[in-house]
C-alpha cells in the first residue's frame, strides 16, 4: 500500500545539515537525557488517565499484539550512530517504521509538507486500510498516532516482539517527536532496512553517491531527496520507557494529535 511523503531531517527531526562522506553524525539516543518538557507530557497523559472510563480502560492496550514491528525505516543518505554495548554502531536516521498488521485496521496517513523542517510538520490526517498479513510503512509521525491510539496504549507487541513508544524534544522545536524502544535487549535500529541506494557510491574512493528511491517506498518517502532550504541541527533529549510511562505517554500524544484538528 502507498502512504505519505517524508523529507531529510536532523537527528531530532529537524532541518538537515551537510555531512562529510568520511564521518558519521553522532546520534542522541533514548537515553540523551531528562528534559522538563518529557517529564510534563507524562504528567498530562497520566492526568488524562485518571479520567479515562472504565470501558477505555479496558480498551487500553488491547490490541497491541495485532500490530508487529518489523524494521526501521533508514535514510542512507543520514549516516549516525547508535548505541550498543557502549559502542557505537554505524547506522542511519530514521524516517520511519514497517510493521505487518494481524487483523484488519485502519492506519493513519499524514504527509509530511514540502521542505519541513521537522517530522511533526504534516498536512492533514486521513485514513487508509490495511489487510490482515499485509506490511505496511508508516513515517515517524504516522506512527506517533497509531500507537498512541488507545487500543495500543503506545505498545505493539505482535509475534512476540514488543516496542513502546517515547518522544523526544529539541532546541528548536517544542513539538514531541515520537520514537520507538524496543523492549529488553536489542535495538529498533537492527535489521534497519534503507529506503534508498546510494547511486554511484564508492567508499575506497571516500565518494557518498546520490540517493535513489527504492520504489516501494517511493509513495511515501520520496520527498526526503526533494531539494530544500537546510536549517540548524537540533539537540535532543529522550528517555526510555516502559509500563504506565508508555500508557502516559501515549495517552498526551493522542491529546496532542485530537488538538491539532
Amino acid at each position: 500500500m502507498a502512504l505519505s511523503d517524508v523529507k531529510t531531517a536532523g537527528t531530532a527531526g529537524v532541518a538537515p545539515v551537510a555531512e562529510a562522506p568520511k564521518s558519521l553524525a553522532k546520534g542522541t539516543g533514548a537515553g540523551a537525557g531528562k528534559d522538563k518538557r518529557h517529564e510534563k507530557l507524562v504528567a498530562k497523559g497520566q492526568s488524562l488517565r485518571t479520567k479515562m472510563t472504565e470501558e477505555e480502560k479496558q480498551l487500553e492496550g488491547s490490541k497491541s499484539d495485532k500490530v508487529v514491528f518489523i524494521a526501521a525505516l533508514g535514510d542512507p543518505n543520514r549516516p549516525q550512530f547508535r548505541k550498543e554495548n557502549k559502542k557505537d554502531i554505524p547506522s542511519h536516521l530514521v524516517v520511519g517504521y514497517a510493521f505487518k498488521a494481524l487483523e484488519d485496521m485502519e492506519v493513519p496517513r499524514a504527509d509530511l509538507q514540502s521542505n519541513f523542517k521537522s517530522f511533526m510538520q504534516v498536512g492533514p490526517i486521513t485514513k487508509e486500510k490495511v489487510k490482515a498479513g499485509e506490511t505496511f510503512y508508516l513515517n515517524v509521525f504516522e506512527t506517533g498516532a497509531l500507537i498512541s491510539e488507545t487500543v495500543y496504549g503506545g505498545s505493539f507487541s505482535g509475534e512476540g516482539v514488543t516496542v513502546n513508544l517515547a518522544v523526544k524534544f529539541s532546541q528548536n522545536r517544542e513539538e514531541p517527536l515520537p520514537i520507538l524502544n524496543k523492549a529488553g535487549k536489542g535495538s529498533v535500529k537492527e535489521n534497519m532496512i534503507l529506503i534508498a541506494d546510494m547511486v554511484g557510491a564508492d567508499p575506497a574512493k571516500n565518494i557518498k553517491g546520490t540517493p535513489k528511491i527504492k520504489e516501494e517506498f517511493a509513495s511515501k518517502f520520496s520527498v526526503i531527496y526533494e531539494k530544500r532550504v537546510g536549517g540548524k541541527k537540533g539537540t535532543s533529549a529522550g528517555s526510555r520507557v516502559t509500563g504506565e510511562t508508555t500508557k502516559n505517554l501515549a495517552k498526551a500524544f493522542q491529546a496532542y494529535i485530537n488538538a491539532r484538528g
